[in-house]
């Protein structure tokens, strides 16, 4: 996501770059200058499904770690509140026809 945003801010701060050009400064990511739309709308969104998931699951990999070093005792409820509590979009995430209940 990072190098999504750095794409996105060069672009921004110099629209007249052509495509090649971003290509050339090492954005070979960028397969096409209509991809810098579709980044722009996900990034608004706050990113993708599988880069939010892949947030929530490093939070909670990181509590569950701090909390094994602390010899405490991990449950299921306690990774839940982990994962509910490292995203704050979930009405952005999931659709209103997951099993967390329509959007409030």
């Amino acid at each position: 996501m990072a190098t999504k945003k750095r794409i996105l801010g060069m672009h921004a701060d110099n629209h007249t770059y052509k495509f090649s050009t971003l290509r050339h400064n090492g954005f070979i990511a960028l397969t096409s200058m209509r991809q810098l739309k579709v980044w722009k709308a996900k990034l608004a969104r706050g990113g993708t499904k599988r880069e939010n998931f892949k947030e929530i699951h490093q939070f909670v990999q990181s509590q569950f770690d701090e909390s094994r070093r602390a010899w405490k005792v991990i449950k299921t409820i306690n990774l839940q509140q982990w994962g509910s509590q490292s995203n704050r979009n979930w009405s952005k995430l999931f659709s209103n026809k997951c099993i967390l209940g329509p959007k409030v």
